[in-house]
């Protein structure tokens, strides 16, 4: 893949951004203009209707809706270590990404948004994801179903 192209991809993947990324147009590509596209995206997928959203921003962009669950999800560095070497088959790649992604990310938030990363009042439940997919699947299910339940009530 075109280093340049790969930059840009790991931007988006990451949820990162790369100040001195050679751009083209910087007008079209620019790290501003993707989160401003990823603003967009977002919030007509909410305006379409019920969903989940991973990541991109979400719980800064949606901070605001009283129609919102955000949960942040979290793992061990030696767990997030072998679901990279998973994906990428390269240690020394998924050591990188391991040892550098969590730093991206809280710039790229603070860039953009003006707070830390995480910021705990931005999420309603952060889980270990060590509980296996299933199980954090099951719990944020759980949890959404509870809110539910008690809006429910308060409105009776």
């Amino acid at each position: 893949m075109d280093p340049w192209l790969q930059r840009l991809v790991n931007i988006i993947w990451r949820g990162s951004f790369e100040r001195n990324l050679p751009l083209p147009d910087t007008t079209v590509l620019s790290t501003d203009c993707l989160v401003s596209l990823m603003r967009q995206v977002v919030e007509e997928a909410v305006t379409a209707g019920p969903c989940v959203i991973v990541g991109r921003g979400a719980p800064y962009f949606l901070r605001d809706r009283a129609d919102t669950f955000c949960v942040f999800l979290y793992a061990s560095r030696e767990r997030r270590f072998r679901r990279i070497l998973q994906r990428t088959g390269d240690e020394r790649e998924a050591v990188a990404l391991v040892d550098t992604t969590d730093e991206e990310r809280r710039k790229f938030i603070k860039h953009h948004f003006g707070h830390e990363w995480p910021n705990r009042h931005f999420f309603h439940a952060m889980l270990n994801t060590a509980l296996g997919d299933d199980l954090t699947v099951e719990t944020i299910l759980n949890l959404l179903n509870a809110v539910n339940q008690s809006e429910a009530a308060g409105k009776s």
